[in-house]
């Protein structure tokens, strides 16, 4: 009987007779150097040739050969090969990723998964298989290089965003200050202005008017100065104790005359509410943005909307070890696709135009929320509408 490990090759003898010799196989043939047992049979089951690996992980000696499959097929996957695999061969059907478990030579099984097709020519059957636990370690092993890369290109992009966000509050910051000295001595001048007038042409009304107006642009200008210095961290605000209710209803008067029509107000407020260590200009300056952002989305959306604004305390264990508390400003408007929603705290960034707005509003905000080690974050959905939450520590006192 021919050894598992040699092929057979037809060859004439000198009588003319053709006759099958063995030729071993050379150790190197990638054959038996395969990483997956393989395993030639006969349609019957005979097994015709099987490699050094297969031989191997089942504990036979190297010029061991197997009879047939049932030597090598538990009996539940002996069942299982002749019920439902060998049928599937027979039709010309390929087997992909069959759960079998084979017999080691001292009895343990060995859980596999085995390809197999069977070749119309000659009707032998091919078979790999590929131990589990390998193939397990393999796609564990993809899943974790995978998962490492993803986290890569995150911690990069972060790192990109982070450095594109201080050079831009750097040159926001150096802009603000030389434009602040500037309109300095433009209120300085008009304030002069103004005076003189007064004393000499006490009857010139247009001149006073005028005046009046550009005093009111350098005061509205004087206004983007400040929340450029605070979203860039370089002025000084009043810090003090602050009721996040008082701030929501001390601005309410003023936001809900300016809300879209066709649109509810609704608040839903703690009433013990917890302190936070804020500026109260900066607080109602950012509710009001936060609002009106709202009130222009629902406008967006071409119909009756619903703003709703709620206070939270938040213990200590649910975001952190620290209390908190949250104030969330919610709309029923026309949400923002997902690129939006990233960019939507990139300073400059606006989807309204420069026509309606610097798209500073939120960068502000998130500015000013950071400097009191504080969060804001956004959900939204498009056609759904949208979320805002800002989260501050409470502050002991």
């Amino acid at each position: 009987m021919a050894r598992a490990d040699a092929f057979q090759s037809p060859v004439t003898a000198s009588s003319g007779t053709e006759v099958q010799v063995n030729i071993p196989a050379a150790p190197t043939d990638l054959y038996h150097r395969a990483p997956c047992g393989l395993l030639r049979c006969a349609t019957d089951g005979t097994v015709r040739s099987s490699n050094l690996t297969l031989r191997r992980w089942l504990g036979y000696p190297h010029d061991h050969r197997f009879i047939a499959l049932s030597d090598i097929l538990s009996p539940p996957s002996q069942l299982f090969f002749e019920m439902q695999l060998r049928p599937l061969l027979v039709l010309g059907k390929t087997i992909d990723g069959a759960f079998v478990l084979l017999r080691r030579l001292d009895g343990d099984l060995l859980p596999v998964v085995m390809n197999a097709v069977q070749h119309p020519d000659d009707q032998s059957i091919e078979v790999a298989v590929l131990i589990v636990r390998e193939r397990e370690q393999y796609e564990a092993s993809l899943k974790k290089a995978h998962s490492d890369a993803e986290q890569a290109m995150h911690a990069m992009a972060a790192s990109a965003h982070a450095q594109k966000m201080q050079a831009v509050g750097q040159m926001a910051a150096g802009m603000a200050h030389e434009f602040n000295n500037l309109l300095t001595v433009v209120q300085g001048h008009i304030e002069f202005a103004v005076a003189d007038a007064l004393e000499t042409v006490p009857a010139s009304r247009g001149i006073l008017e005028d005046l009046g107006r550009a005093a009111g642009a350098a005061t509205r200008m004087a206004g983007i100065v400040r929340q450029l210095l605070a979203f860039t961290g370089q002025r000084h605000v009043r810090i003090g104790l602050l009721d996040l209710n008082t701030v929501v209803e001390s601005s309410a008067q003023l936001v809900t005359h300016a809300l879209a029509p066709d649109t509810i107000w609704e608040t839903q407020l703690e009433p013990a509410l917890w302190p936070v260590a804020a500026s109260r200009d900066q607080m109602e300056q950012l509710f009001t943005s936060l609002v009106l952002n709202a009130s222009e989305a629902v406008a967006a959306s071409g119909r009756a909307g619903r703003i709703t604004i709620s206070t939270q305390n938040v213990p200590a264990g649910t975001l952190d070890a620290r209390d908190h508390v949250r104030l969330i400003v919610s709309d029923t408007g026309i949400g923002m696709t997902e690129d939006v929603r990233e960019r939507a705290i990139d300073p400059f960034f606006s989807t309204k135009g420069m026509a309606t707005g610097l798209g500073l509003g939120l960068s502000m905000a998130y500015g000013s929320i950071r400097a009191l080690q504080g969060n804001l974050e956004i959900s939204s959905t498009p056609h759904v509408g949208t979320i805002v939450t800002v989260i501050l520590p409470r502050a002991q006192g």
